[in-house]
């Protein structure tokens, strides 16, 4: 029985390629598997498999032979995948996976995941970044990460985590690549990492053994010194080894260095020292584990040694794997030399086969199958991988000094932000624009000393000011990519006394060229997740808790860090992080896009925030069905009747707090004009409720026409300008109000949406308040929050080019409206009125709307009490389904004003240029939509026809996650 088993188990082997030589022997326990496997070797497979080889998929056709002749010929066990693309290397590994006898095992050098080495995949933080992070959960997950892209590409150990601990900030080749300098974070980061990984499935490799983080030079270019006593490396080198040892970490890679303590051979290398390997890592510390040699082409041991002798004395040494061997044919033919002089002995050999047997068998290569390459790409770039990257980078960032951060405004600030290094549109300035009203500049980081200088004048117009170092490197011997003339501006900028918040994108050594600062936040990395985390955290939109993981100088030394944990602003992230369906979300894409074919609409802005998190912010279209000018996020609406919340009814609810307006008060109470009308009596709950019986608007501007009320030229006479080159008198205001007193009142008591009521509420408002509406609302709410889109009358202060055209008057201003409130009545109030006339982008309207939800609370400030939220928000009355100025979802139904799974706690308005916001308190949502749908005509209804808003909203609530 035992020959036939033998038989069955050599043709089975024999002939991999009518199997699919990747499930040879998949019925075998692993025992048998091993040794079916091993006794069919020949002496030059058995060294083979010692072997793994560097492959590279981005090389041309000959790189591919040698890869084939390798696999075929030389019979070598695995391949160390370097410069590639997903795709290509798949290809290529599947192509030779299935020309080899044995499935071969992969490996990566990936530490900072796949991206270190393909492209077309996330780029994650280096390692010193990760040891910023405070919650080493994080960091497990990130392993999770990983793996799961590794299992992917068919990658079955990714030689991380690197745990060295960098103590000699002039590192040339560890530096960042470590945890960084506090033995314990690195211990603790290194075997989160680690049970990452190897918890899901993919095997992780210590490195590099027995530390590499005190020396001063690449070992890839020459044989370092680590000049420590053997207290020292058992002090701080050897712990985090210890750490993964004793918790089972799959392998160790042996580094190319001279310890003198360990080996008192002056020529001594590490990765080929029988006492450092065999001695203190395997007996000593007792790891059992798979060894690796650090790659044998690197300068550090191929200066010393020939391909032959390297090979053999790493065996010797205890290695069981050679990674990266230069001249393959000639390590092998030296192995065999050693084992028929009895150099090596044959059972050592043996013994080691049996034991990458084992492993091949634990990471499935006796059931091996051929990759797939369908949305390779896309899996590897999903929503999860997204969400590490959010988690990791949200973490990582590090607020190591601080004065004045999360920042407010004030009335007095004058804020620039300027990026040393980088662009005028990059992310971090655009994103930091989300925030408030800030002047933007950039400047190189090799510009002039004049230039700097002229730089330095401009800024002194500024109290505040936000710098960011940009385009860095990880050079030492480059001083990261700062140049001295940056280095001596920001000096200048501390020396003039004003409110400096400098944000580094880049290695943390670079903070000893920044001393001095209050206000310093490094963020390690520079991408557009980064960008935007750095930018959030900046203004509260972000918590940040990490710290220093290395000492840059005696002001910033390790574990330098501030917490700021309370998010006071709107932030950005993943839909997935705040439980929603990205698939399902992105659908609302295809929805805008096909209304816009439709021509329900030009263009549109759709934001979704859950959470207080931005998770969907796209623009749409273009300005005019026959304009070239794309809608970008930051561009402006008009708002339409959207101003009735948020203008009119927040004023409306300050003064309800200060007591200066009393809900079951009458108008006659306030408005003197009001007591000889029939409007005396009305109270101002029901202005609010829209109950007062007022009829629902009024077309002042036909009777206008007639006279000469208008004029194309400014004077005393005509300065009300209700469009371009169109004044109007301005004695007709008077007979605005009179049509407003004299107006019939039917109904009281019974809903009747009317404009009027928020004509009359806003005189009662500048009664108050003895100011303008807008510039009440301005001082009260726009400005501390940041508001600088939100605006009346975009035409005095706003770039024209970013404000989209409403209709094409045809009746009566005669021309496209751009910039000028859309609706009539409020363009003759100077465009500033109760019910129509505000502009936004959809960013700023959140921000209001986010305030609301957050019960009146926002940046820090508590604009209104919760409870006076609460009154206004819900349905006040049996006879309207509304709000006090609120409107309120009005049922279920394929015409409803909200999407059927809105909650009836959800609050807003819509607004009849195609907008609308909604805050739905029980889910933590708000959708703001804007869009023109009124251009050039106001008669297309297309938009509430097709219940495009209704059909986006209800997108957000199929996409919660339950």
């Amino acid at each position: 029985m035992k020959y036939i088993f033998f038989i069955v188990s050599v043709f089975i082997l024999a002939f991999p390629k009518q199997t699919d030589a990747q499930s040879t022997g998949s019925n075998l326990s692993k025992p048998l598997w091993i040794d079916s496997v091993f006794n069919s070797f020949s002496t030059d497979e058995k060294i083979g498999q010692l072997l793994m080889v560097a492959a590279y998929s981005n090389r041309d056709a000959a790189h591919k032979e040698e890869l084939r002749e390798l696999v075929q010929d030389c019979k070598v066990g695995g391949l160390i995948f370097f410069q590639g693309g997903p795709v290509r290397q798949t290809n290529l590994l599947n192509y030779l996976q299935s020309i080899s006898k044995l499935p071969l095992w992969i490996g990566i050098d990936g530490e900072w995941g796949p991206s270190m080495r393909l492209d077309s995949t996330i780029k994650y933080p280096r390692q010193m970044a990760l040891g910023a992070i405070k919650n080493d959960s994080i960091v497990y997950n990130f392993g999770k990460e990983v793996a799961r892209q590794c299992k992917l590409l068919g990658i079955h150990i990714n030689f991380a985590p690197d745990v060295d601990v960098n103590t000699n900030p002039k590192n040339p080749v560890i530096n960042d690549r470590s945890f960084g300098e506090i033995t314990e974070n690195v211990s603790n980061k290194g075997l989160a990492y680690m049970k990452g990984m190897q918890d899901n499935g993919v095997f992780a490799n210590a490195k590099h053994f027995p530390g590499h983080g005190n020396t001063d030079k690449d070992s890839h270019y020459s044989l370092p010194t680590v000049n420590r006593s053997r207290a020292e490396m058992d002090s701080v080198e050897l712990i985090p080894f210890k750490k993964l040892i004793a918790a089972n970490v799959f392998s160790v890679m042996a580094a190319h260095l001279n310890v003198p303590a360990l080996d008192t051979n002056a020529k001594s290398t590490s990765s080929i020292s029988p006492m450092i390997v065999n001695g203190l890592l395997r007996t000593e510390l007792g790891f059992q584990g798979i060894v690796f040699t650090d790659a044998l082409n690197m300068k550090g041991i191929s200066n010393f040694y020939t391909s032959a002798e390297i090979g053999v004395k790493a065996l010797q040494a205890g290695n069981d794997i050679l990674l990266f061997p230069s001249l393959v044919e000639e390590t092998i033919a030296g192995i065999r030399t050693a084992l028929d002089s009895g150099v090596l002995a044959q059972e050592y050999l043996d013994e080691k086969v049996k034991k990458v047997l084992a492993a091949k068998y634990d990471a499935g290569l006796n059931n091996f199958k051929a990759l797939l390459t369908e949305n390779l790409v896309k899996e590897l770039n999903n929503f999860q991988a997204k969400q590490i990257l959010e988690e990791v980078t949200n973490a990582s960032i590090t607020l190591v000094k601080n004065e004045i951060i999360p920042l407010l405004y004030y009335d007095t600030i004058r804020l620039a932000a300027i990026s040393v290094g980088n662009n005028l549109e990059n992310t971090f300035l655009t994103t930091l624009n989300n925030y408030g009203k800030i002047d933007k500049f950039s400047i190189t980081k090799e510009a002039s000393e004049p230039e700097y200088d002229v730089m330095f004048r401009t800024l002194q117009m500024y109290n505040r000011i936000i710098l960011s170092f940009q385009g860095l490197n990880r050079s030492d011997a480059k001083n990261y990519g700062m140049s001295l003339q940056s280095i001596e501006f920001v000096k200048r900028l501390i020396q003039s006394k004003k409110d400096l918040v400098v944000v580094v994108f880049g290695n943390a050594y670079s903070l000893r060229n920044l001393e001095g600062l209050d206000n310093l936040i490094v963020a390690y990395e520079e991408n557009q997740q980064s960008m935007v985390s750095a930018a959030s955290a900046v203004f509260g939109g972000e918590a940040m808790s990490a710290s220093l993981p290395v000492s840059a100088s005696v002001s910033y030394p390790a574990k330098s860090g501030f917490d700021q944990l309370k998010e006071i602003r709107l932030g950005y992230s993943q839909p997935e992080s705040q439980g929603l369906n990205v698939e399902i979300l992105n659908e609302i894409d295809s929805i805008a896009l096909k209304a816009i074919g439709k021509k329900a609409m030009p263009g549109c802005q759709i934001l979704i925030a859950r959470n207080n998190k931005i998770v969907y912010q796209k623009s749409f279209g273009n300005f005019t069905y026959d304009s070239s000018h794309l809608v970008v996020n930051a561009d402006l609406y008009d708002i339409a009747s959207i101003t009735k919340i948020a203008s009119t009814t927040l004023a409306a609810m300050k003064l309800y707090e200060s007591k200066k307006l009393v809900l079951n008060k009458k108008l006659g109470y306030y408005l003197s004009a009001a007591k000889s009308t029939n409007k005396k009596n009305i109270l101002i709950s029901d202005l609010l409720t829209h109950q007062a019986g007022l009829i629902p608007f009024i077309p002042y501007w036909k009777k206008s026409l007639n006279g000469n009320n208008y004029d194309s030229s400014y004077s005393d006479q005509y300065s009300i300008r209700v469009a371009e080159k169109l004044y109007l008198k301005k004695d007709y205001l008077k007979t605005i109000k009179e049509e407003v007193y004299s107006s019939a009142l039917t109904d009281k008591g019974k809903y009747v949406y009317s404009d009027l009521s928020m004509y009359l509420l806003k005189d009662v408002i500048e009664h108050q308040t003895k100011k303008p509406l807008d510039e009440f609302v301005i001082n009260q709410f726009y400005r501390p929050l940041g508001l600088s889109k939100l605006t009346y009358n975009p035409y005095q202060t706003a770039n024209l080019s970013h404000v989209a055209p409403t209709e094409n008057d045809t009746l009566f201003r005669k021309q496209v409206v751009k910039g000028y409130v859309h609706d009539p009545g409020a363009a003759m109030l100077g465009g500033i009125a109760g019910h129509a006339g505000l502009f936004s982008n959809a960013n700023d309207l959140a921000v209001i709307m986010q305030m609301l939800l957050n019960k009146g609370l926002y940046g820090g400030t508590r604009y209104f009490k919760s409870e006076t939220v609460d009154l206004f928000t819900s349905k006040f009355s049996d006879n309207s389904r509304r709000g006090l100025g609120f409107d309120k979802p009005s049922g279920t139904g394929a015409n409803g004003n909200t999407a059927e799974s809105a909650s009836s706690f959800t609050f807003g308005h819509t607004g009849f240029t195609g907008t609308c916001a909604w805050a739905d308190p029980k889910e933590q949502i708000v959708f703001i939509f804007l869009s023109n749908r009124v251009y050039p005509d106001p008669a297309n209804n297309l938009l509430s026809k097709e219940n495009i808003r209704t059909q986006i909203q209800q997108k957000i609530y199929d996409s919660i996650k339950k």
